[in-house]
């Protein structure tokens, strides 16, 4: 079974396959996502809703458990993939928008990117901030993959990181 999380704009972000799951994150206005089946079009949970931002990414955890929010009001949010239930306290530190978050490739940690040059590493159960990596532009987009992490920065540098663990 295919899980879409949807959220209402105009434009269109990254689109990420992970084993069975399928997610599509679009930025927010309207301060809430949504799950659904991607096959049915059936709505998989309650919406997402607790944003204080529009949503400017979305991103499943490994294990399709969680899903994170990059939002607009300067956090990102760990939420419940079943039941939509938040998890913890949003992930907060940044100065400027969050502009996208994902999780390592083992699940125990979120890597989130800013507007405020940097990304932000972060314990993804206790949402504790592990680490901070700085860059002389702001962030706009990070991908992970199972070996390495690269966040797009603003001024057209691409910055790759390699995975052995953790992104400490």
């Amino acid at each position: 079974m295919k899980f879409v999380v949807r959220c209402r704009t105009r434009r269109t972000s990254i689109f990420f396959c992970r084993s069975q799951r399928s997610q599509r994150s679009r930025p927010s206005r309207n301060k809430t996502a949504r799950i659904w089946d991607a096959t049915s079009g059936a709505l998989i949970a309650a919406p997402l809703e607790g944003h204080e931002g529009g949503i400017a990414s979305a991103a499943y955890s490994p294990n399709g458990q969680w899903i994170v929010t990059a939002l607009l009001d300067k956090t990102a949010r760990v939420w419940d993939a079943a039941s939509g239930a938040q998890i913890g306290a949003p992930l907060k530190g940044h100065e400027d928008w969050v502009t996208s978050a994902a999780f390592s490739p083992d699940g125990l940690q979120i890597v989130t990117a800013s507007q405020d040059h940097t990304a932000r590493i972060w314990g993804a159960a206790s949402g504790a901030q592990l680490g901070i990596i700085s860059f002389d532009a702001s962030c706009s987009v990070l991908v992970v993959s199972t070996t390495s992490i690269a966040i797009g920065l603003n001024n057209g540098q691409l910055c790759c990181f390699t995975y052995e663990g953790n992104f400490k």
